[in-house]
């Protein structure tokens, strides 16, 4: 229970960056492993320490059952107990995410290595309950577990590879785009439960022939981890797909668990601009949308009709995050559209379209935008456009929108769509 509860609690805490989107939740199982494999191997360590805790060592050393059958019941308890909680912990992403998910299903090759972490800890943790002082042991073991853990990151983190974090079950690529081979994940699974096995087999005494050829073997897959880092466009991630209903969005099938939010965003943002006619517009998320789909999936749309108008999926979090960040998003939808080349004093009316929706003009809405307050405040130009355009009546402003909607909508239309 503890083993499940923690991996849970991992997991809420990174709710926004994979639930609704199956790749990025079967690869995030794996985050249980943080701290479950340092409780696997506390309890094994205590399994292994309790003959000298209670000071029956020669007893057993006098019984006529090896040490594999003395031992069975206590690691095959942390064994169960370990791999239970990784099932409920799986479960619960499972259940937080189908609701919500599009398409695709749970990868189980992605969570074969966080099972694979099992026997590998329980190992550790015997090793520590046989060599270390009794009291001692289980917290060394969770504790040496847990820091080889942050080193594997580190290490990655400070050579700007992959290489460490392709012997753990859990690592960072965006799955977006990306997926892990599956041979890989098959590999990281077998070489986990091959080098616990083999430590668990040398320390319950087995012939050397049947620990030592597992210790090869492991050797010998985990070098090929190290040079693999397979990693394999997901072809139909980039297919483009929209909505039949007005206004019309269109994403790539990566994003398509927030096409709905993306929707209704958009919805919210054009009901402040009445007079603005969208009946022949697309909004996209990026504004190679288009060109990148057809290349790569092969597959089009009949995009020929349509205005298309970039507006950016801003998302709370790190990929994929299923929840939108509605203030971004506001801001950036407002920014394609009142570029300062569209119509004059365009900056003005971007001012305009933050102050209307209680976002600071300091630039800090998102990354790049620039601080559109200081640019009015040392243009009397603009200044005065913006007073002007905020003293409008709504009818005389939805009359401005249908007047200069076109220029607008064609502003925001990118080159390279229009080419």
């Amino acid at each position: 229970m503890t083993t499940a509860v923690q991996g849970v609690v991992m997991l809420s805490a990174t709710s926004e960056t994979w639930v609704g989107h199956w790749p990025s939740t079967s690869a995030v199982v794996g985050l249980a492993a943080v701290f479950g494999s340092s409780i696997s191997a506390a309890a094994a360590a205590w399994v292994a320490a309790t003959p000298r805790h209670l000071d029956f060592v020669d007893l057993l050393a006098t019984a006529s059952r090896p040490p594999a059958r003395v031992y069975a019941a206590g690691l095959a308890s942390v064994v169960m107990g370990s791999a239970t909680g990784y099932f409920l912990v799986t479960a619960y992403a499972t259940v937080m995410t189908a609701p919500l998910a599009t398409h695709g299903r749970l990868n189980l090759w992605e969570v074969a290595p966080l099972f694979a972490t099992v026997p590998l800890a329980a190992a550790v943790g015997f090793l520590a309950g046989r060599v270390l002082p009794p009291l001692m042991a289980p917290v060394v073991a969770a504790a040496a577990l847990y820091a080889a853990n942050i080193l594997v990151h580190l290490v990655d983190m400070s050579t700007s590879t992959r290489f460490a974090s392709e012997l753990v079950p859990y690592d960072e690529t965006d799955r977006n785009y990306l997926a892990v081979a599956t041979e890989l994940l098959a590999l990281k699974a077998t070489v986990g439960i091959a080098v616990g096995v083999a430590l668990l087999a040398f320390l319950l005494g087995a012939r050397p022939v049947s620990w030592g050829a597992a210790v090869l073997g492991s050797a010998a897959l985990a070098g090929v981890l190290l040079i693999a880092g397979a990693r394999e466009d997901v072809v139909d991630a980039y297919e483009a797909i929209c909505t039949e209903s007005a206004p019309i969005a269109c994403v790539d099938r990566a994003h398509d668990h927030l096409l709905d939010d993306y929707q209704a965003m958009l919805g919210d943002q054009l009901d402040q601009l009445p007079g603005l006619d969208t009946t022949r517009v697309r909004f996209v998320q990026d504004p190679y949308l288009r060109q990148r789909s057809a290349a790569i999936t092969g597959k089009t749309l009949d995009w020929s009709t349509d205005t298309l108008v970039v507006a950016p999926i801003s998302k709370r979090n790190t990929e994929p995050a299923h929840q939108l960040d509605a203030r971004r998003f506001t801001a950036e939808f407002g920014r394609s559209l009142f570029h300062a080349h569209c119509v004059p004093a365009g900056e003005s009316l971007y001012l305009w379209w933050l102050d209307v929706n209680g976002l600071p003009s300091d630039g800090s809405n998102f990354p790049g935008e620039g601080p559109v307050d200081s640019l009015v405040a040392h243009d009397t130009e603009l200044a005065q456009a913006y007073a002007q355009f905020l003293a409008l009546t709504p009818r005389e402003r939805k009359a401005w929108f249908a007047e200069h909607g076109a220029q607008l909508l064609a502003c925001a239309h990118t080159a390279a769509d229009s080419e």
